[in-house]
């Protein structure tokens, strides 16, 4: 096995899959689970990544076992030999999976004591330190802050204090010796500039060329830009004739201005720097007085640990319980600088170890065209810098296994790329227009009438503002669900936002914690008595009978809280979201669609003008990525005085419009099965994306018969479904069967979370989210109050009905995750459930199987 590897993997190209085949062939070589690190940027992917290792543990088929073969080196036949040795080790044992932020917490409680921390320490979402700060600010040093504030009002010192508190230890020791500056040299050469125009110049130079009163009137004109003549190298003024010694003295000029420009910088550094260490001080005698951190301090101080030459990273690896063999890194294109210096000690020391302990490696995959989060710190140059520093091996992946022919080339085209599809087929449409929301009518109209349905359509767009005029223009104009990222949030569902209300109201009884409670339930506040929030949470639902699918989710994301004031503090900056069952077109940014992908995808440009502020701060990287080698005040035409400036100015201009790139190809890489783009006829975000129109839109799989509904989810709890005596005739006759069905009925019940976490050893999630997503589906084509998991006693037999939808025709659906050769006793079933029915509420119900393996509806 190649030991220091990176896999270039660019969108739909099997990233996760190939990412999971690399940590199992670890396990094949022997390694230990929790001697292998894998660190992700999410919880989401780092719970993706031990599912999917538990999953392809249960089902070790060949094509699979033959990769890991190919990646260990070593034969099938052997490797045959230790798939159950490394089932065994691998459910037996602690698994090393972790996001970077968990990693720097681990490293910070084991070493909180060198840092002068309590191991104890809570963390918060932001540790907002600004206003302390003000506080301890002296009646003078405040009005000095205000001062120096009022001055580069376009700076937001508040977010600038804490960038540079992330950015420290990428900084070197600066040292802001305000230089001499005598502002009379400036005028004493333009001065001389003006005399020669005057004596040689045309009448209308010489009225136009004066000696003005101050600086700024010599650098820039009335317009606020710098004048023409002073941007080039050269003397040059139509009607005055240059001469060596003009030019001479046009070269001072320019230089003295730079000067000058140089001494404003320095001074703003020095005060900047000044008042920063005072923010740093009181930020970090904040957090060890009070032991509360953000993933930001944790991060500084475990930093400072690792870096602290009295601390040797064996003696850091010992306290960590741990030898870590092996590191694999997810997304590596997005890792920040500061995230990396976590990292970069221990892969230093399994490099250094080469030749002498050749079982340990270094893996990282990524992709640099989809590197969009500058603006949070990320850094694509780090991907090349640790590729050349450890001599990494490479390989890429380039079939494109989301995103059908059509898409593919399309984008191939737009990008310079030779990605291959999988499948063929698809459709492209990309289109200009000035008004936006306009076109965007029009295609949705034009996805409906080729039958595709709501759930089914996704549009991306710039911005949050981006999203909130789309949501309102689509209801507005169509009456259409929308889901948004907000609108799916738990904590946002009517009922789990009640509970939390009157979970709050147990704490602090006001009279709005009360009215929240009481508006959405209808039912009375009562006090409970006080315990672990999930406990309390079972008891409300269960006591006001208010259980539906948030509450549920609400109740799982409980259990992670110690008790009822840590989960009142916590629960606001959950981000567990709700699954898009609602039947609505989903709405989000392209930030928020990246690692996610969309049957029919609508893309959308900036909505109105693009506000784009030049920053007041810019840094010059180093060639690594990671370290910093100067600060420059972007002093508005700088660039035509100062060539190192302009080169900073230049590299940061690219960086950004490289980045505007990036999410161009994110955005356009989420379509399976139709990529529609609207963009503005000059656009410079989609400046590389050519007006098409390639293949044909293809359906959903499942039409409505019936004319939809939109209704909301009301579910009441029973318990678990119990079998019934009528299943004896057909009875599923392995685990992955019966497994399937109880993921089913668990996924629609309470979650397909839950389903996955539960049943991923015997099921794999892809197929449980795929059962749900067709009896969403179906679920969705038909009117009236539907009814789920609803238990009744007839003729002393028990029975369950999964879905039922009482309307002018009332609908018994039943669900199964397989279709038997035999169906006689499903169909007995539910016949069992219409007599039942029938003489229960003296009306009769259609009976339907639902086989989602077939996507078939049957009635009975």
């Amino acid at each position: 096995m190649k030991r220091f590897f990176a896999l270039l993997a660019s969108a739909g190209t099997g990233k996760t899959y190939s990412l999971t085949l690399h940590y199992l062939a670890k396990l094949f070589e022997r390694s230990d689970p929790y001697d292998i690190l894998a660190i992700t940027f999410t919880n989401k992917a780092a719970n993706e990544m031990r599912e999917r290792a538990g999953e392809f543990l249960q089902n070790m088929d060949e094509e699979k076992l033959l990769a890991i073969s190919q990646i260990c080196e070593t034969p099938l036949d052997e490797l045959r030999k230790r798939v159950q040795e490394v089932k065994n080790k691998f459910y037996a044992s602690a698994l090393n999976i972790r996001t970077i932020d968990s990693f720097a917490q681990i490293i910070l409680r084991k070493f909180a004591s060198y840092a002068g921390l309590a191991s104890d320490f809570t963390i918060k979402e932001k540790n907002e330190i600004f206003d302390r700060f003000l506080e301890e600010l002296s009646a003078r040093e405040f009005e000095e802050f205000a001062r120096f504030a009022k001055e580069f009002e376009r700076v937001d010192l508040h977010e600038l204090f804490a960038f540079l508190y992330e950015k420290e230890k990428e900084l070197p020791a600066f040292s802001f010796d305000v230089p001499d500056f005598d502002e009379s040299a400036v005028f004493a050469v333009y001065k001389k500039i003006v005399d020669h125009v005057q004596n040689h110049g045309s009448d209308a130079k010489k009225k136009s060329f004066t000696v003005p009163e101050s600086i700024k009137e010599i650098i820039y004109n009335k317009s606020g830009s710098i004048p023409k003549w002073l941007q080039g190298d050269e003397f040059k003024i139509a009607g005055v004739k240059n001469c060596e010694t003009l030019q001479r003295e046009f070269e001072e000029l320019k230089e003295a201005i730079k000067d000058y420009m140089l001494w404003r910088e320095a001074k703003f550094l020095e005060r900047l720097f000044a008042f920063y260490r005072r923010y740093q001080k009181t930020r970090k005698e904040h957090v060890r007085n009070n032991a509360e951190l953000d993933f930001t301090d944790i991060k500084y101080f475990a930093n400072e640990i690792l870096y602290d030459s009295q601390i040797h990273s064996e003696f850091v690896q010992f306290r960590l319980d741990a030898r870590i063999l092996h590191i694999l890194f997810d997304e590596f294109q997005d890792t920040s600088a500061q995230d990396w210096m976590l990292f970069e000690p221990f892969v230093d020391e399994i490099y250094s170890g080469q030749g002498q302990r050749d079982e340990r490696g270094f893996f990282l995959v990524g992709d640099k065209k989809q590197a969009i989060y500058g603006f949070r710190g990320g850094n694509e140059r780090l991907f090349d810098y640790v590729i050349q520093k450890y001599q990494m091996h490479t390989a890429e992946l380039t079939i494109n296994y989301r995103s059908k022919s059509n898409i593919v080339d399309y984008v191939n085209q737009s990008f310079g790329l030779q990605q291959k599809a999988n499948e063929s087929g698809g459709y492209v449409d990309v289109s200009e227009s000035e008004e936006l929301l306009e076109a965007l009518g029009q295609k949705l109209e034009l996805l409906w009438q080729n039958g595709v349905v709501d759930e089914d359509i996704a549009i991306l767009v710039p911005t949050n503002d981006d999203v909130l005029k789309v949501s309102e223009f689509i209801k507005e104009h169509y009456d259409k669900n929308v889901v948004t990222s907000s609108s799916k949030l738990v904590i946002h569902q009517p009922l789990a936002k009640a509970i939390i209300s009157l979970l709050r109201y147990q704490l602090d009884p006001q009279d709005l914690y009360k009215f929240e409670f009481e508006a959405v339930t209808h039912k009375k506040i009562q006090n409970f008595k006080l315990g672990k929030p999930h406990i309390m949470i079972r008891e409300i639902a269960d006591h006001y009978g208010i259980w539906d699918r948030s509450v549920k989710m609400l109740l799982q994301e409980a259990i992670n809280f110690k008790d009822i004031y840590d989960f009142l503090e916590g629960i606001e900056e959950s981000s567990m979201q709700m699954q898009n069952s609602g039947g609505g077109i989903e709405v989000l940014t392209i930030h928020k669609s990246k690692g996610l992908s969309f049957a029919h995808t609508i893309v959308l440009d900036k909505i109105g003008s693009e506000r784009n502020y030049p920053p007041k701060i810019i840094f010059d990287l180093a060639d690594d990525g990671i370290r910093i080698n100067g600060i420059y005040l972007n002093i508005k035409g700088r660039e035509y005085f100062d060539a190192n400036f302009a080169r900073v100015q230049s590299g940061y201009d690219a960086q950004k419009d490289n980045e505007l790139r990036n999410v161009a190809y994110v955005a356009l890489t989420r379509a399976k099965e139709s990529l529609i783009l609207i963009k503005k006829p000059k656009s410079k975000r989609f400046a590389m994306a050519s007006c098409a129109q390639i293949g044909a839109i293809a359906p959903s799989k499942i039409n409505a018969k019936e004319e939809k509904e939109k209704f909301v989810y009301s579910h009441t709890y029973y318990g678990a479904q119990k079998i019934i005596e009528e299943m004896e005739e057909y009875k599923a006759n392995d685990y992955e069967a019966i497994y399937k069905g109880k993921a089913l009925h668990e996924a629609m019940e309470v979650g397909v979370g839950y389903a996955k976490r539960r049943y991923s050893f015997f099921v794999k999630p892809q197929a449980i989210e795929e059962m749900v997503e067709v009896a969403r589906k179906i679920e969705s084509c038909f009117k009236g109050k539907k009814y789920r998991e609803i238990p009744f006693v007839y003729n002393e037999k028990l029975g369950i009905i999964d879905l039922l939808i009482e309307a002018k025709q009332s609908l018994i659906i039943d669900y199964k995750s397989a279709k038997p050769h035999d169906e006689s006793a499903y169909i007995k079933q539910v016949l069992f459930y219409k007599e039942a029915y029938r003489k229960l509420r003296d009306k009769d119900a259609k009976g339907y199987l639902l086989y989602t393996d077939k996507e078939e509806l049957k009635e009975v």
